[in-house]
């Protein structure tokens, strides 16, 4: 199994998010249904993720890390000034199946190709992975409206973050619309390996929890098993 993070195409407004998160479902089903033409290795593969955004001023730039300042001038080259511009993410627990993660990787950046626009790890060996399930899910449908600016956080202004809830509220309930799913093949788990396997990952499809006090209390999992770009 592994952790993925997809930066999407970044936004001015609010709601110009919602015309990006469509266009990314389609490019992800036209991922799967590509891939699982080419080979049956990928009819196994199921992915459930959620949508974050975060969002920056063109005056922040100079504060953030090198590796995310570069990705995020290339997705926003004319971004300066005090106005905040959006960046829909998508980060998502993947059950690879027989795939490696370089392999999901290489064909999520085929469509996201910038250089750290997708990121695909695998979990940690040292860690359950039902451990790895919580902390993963957790980091991913966090909502948080702060930026790490050098060493210090700062929290969005008020009026970016009436603006982006305000509509939020108005175009998902809950987390009902943030919501990313891809199964597995219809007929995959039909012989009786691929039936072990299948339960094993079904977890995905279920609300992820654990009793693994370690989990919900170590402060070095704060933002789960899988460092993100975002």
């Amino acid at each position: 199994m592994a952790f993925a993070t997809v930066v999407l195409d970044a936004v001015e407004e609010p709601s110009q998010i919602a015309g990006v998160v469509d266009k990314a479902r389609t490019a992800i089903s036209y991922i799967f249904r590509r891939e699982r033409s080419q080979s049956t290795r990928w009819d196994g593969v199921r992915l459930t993720g959620w949508l974050e955004t975060d969002a920056l001023a063109g005056s922040q730039l100079s504060m953030i890390g090198i590796e995310r300042g570069a990705l995020t001038a290339a997705l926003a080259p004319q971004m300066s000034g005090q106005h905040p511009v959006f960046f829909p993410t998508i980060h998502a627990v993947v059950g690879l199946h027989r795939l490696e993660y370089q392999e999901f990787r290489a064909a999520f950046a085929s469509r996201w190709s910038l250089p750290g626009q997708v990121d695909v790890r695998p979990f940690y060996k040292g860690f359950s992975k039902a451990k790895s399930l919580f902390c993963t899910t957790r980091y991913a449908i966090k909502r948080s409206r702060w930026n790490l600016l050098g060493n210090q956080y700062q929290v969005w202004p008020a009026e970016w973050v009436a603006a982006y809830e305000n509509w939020h509220l108005g175009w998902s309930k809950s987390f009902q619309r943030t919501r990313f799913t891809c199964r597995p093949s219809a007929g995959w788990h039909s012989n009786r390996i691929s039936e072990v396997m299948y339960r094993e990952s079904s977890i995905l499809d279920s609300g992820i929890t654990t009793s693994d006090a370690t989990c919900k209390h170590d402060p070095t999992d704060e933002y789960g098993a899988m460092p993100c770009v975002f």
